[in-house]
């Protein structure tokens, strides 16, 4: 149970360090996200945390990796039509990018096939062989290209990961998982 408080400890810290896009609101709000009853989900090596607060998803996710790092929401079989959130780290420099999949394995940029970035905020970072995003999104973005998402829903999550900082290349693993999305206002207004 420490170990895993302290893993969750770790990520969040990674992540909100390493960037200088969360302000000063969204680091208390992602700090203190664990007490208020973020799902913490950890699968061969992949630890994502999230909570939906105000009609968006805020999620972190790490692995044990030099390269790239991807979540995916509900896909239809294996990658197709999943939400697609992409990132990696180079020095001081990150990408992270919606991105969309067009078949089982295979995904594209949403703003190369029609659709648009939806990516609210967001920072990839990489130290000491872990890669760590941080990115928020909202839960329906009205684009075509992302999937609508509801508290309170249990949907397949994909995970998969790169050994290279470039999305070009093919993952070295893949995990997936279903897990319940937790709306922060409404475990605030039970509690």
């Amino acid at each position: 149970m420490l170990r895993t408080a302290c893993l969750k400890a770790f990520v969040l810290c990674m992540c909100l360090r390493a960037t200088g896009i969360a302000t000063g609101a969204d680091r208390d709000a992602l700090s203190g996200a664990t007490s208020r009853g973020a799902v913490s989900l950890a699968v061969e090596n992949f630890v994502f945390e999230h909570y939906i607060k105000d009609g968006r998803l805020h999620g972190t996710l790490s692995y044990p990796t030099k390269g790239w790092i991807a979540v995916g929401f509900k896909p239809v079989k294996r990658m197709k039509d999943a939400n697609i959130i992409m990132g990696y780290a180079d020095g001081d420099d990150f990408v992270v990018s919606d991105q969309f999949g067009t078949g089982t394995t295979s995904h594209k940029p949403d703003s190369a096939i029609g659709g648009t970035d939806d990516v609210l905020q967001g920072s990839c970072s990489e130290k000491n062989g872990v890669t760590s995003m941080w990115f928020v999104i909202p839960l329906d973005s009205g684009d075509e290209k992302d999937r609508k998402l509801t508290p309170g829903e249990t949907v397949p999550v994909i995970f998969a990961a790169g050994k290279k900082d470039s999305f070009h290349f093919k993952h070295g693993k893949v995990a997936s998982k279903k897990i319940t999305l937790q709306d922060v206002n409404e475990r605030t207004a039970d509690e």
